[in-house]
């Protein structure tokens, strides 16, 4: 499991996180605090946590984002986003377990 910035993102706003493809949806779930996730787009999951992150599924992929809040420091958003995969890592472990 990795997490690397996305290619196209200068400002260490969005991050790609890889997930077993079994556990993701489970763990990106788990982010939304019981809250309904944001389904407007078919096929995409979108979570805003209350710290003001978002993760994102594509569903057919499973490929996840972390997209941290634009206002969170640059120096800050490595670490963030690092914080936020390993609650998505720690959930997937526990989904997988289940």
């Amino acid at each position: 499991m990795t997490l690397v910035l996305e290619s196209a993102c200068f400002h260490g706003l969005a991050w790609r996180a890889d997930l077993p493809l079994g556990a993701a949806r489970d763990a990106v779930l788990a982010q939304s605090g019981g809250g309904e996730p944001d389904r407007t787009l078919p096929g995409l999951l979108r979570i805003i946590r209350p710290d003001g992150h978002q993760v994102l599924l594509v569903e057919r992929t499973g490929r996840v984002q972390i997209r941290v809040a634009y206002t969170t420091p640059r120096h800050a958003r490595r670490a963030e986003a690092e914080r936020v995969y390993a609650e998505l890592r720690e959930a997937a472990t526990q989904a997988r377990a289940s």
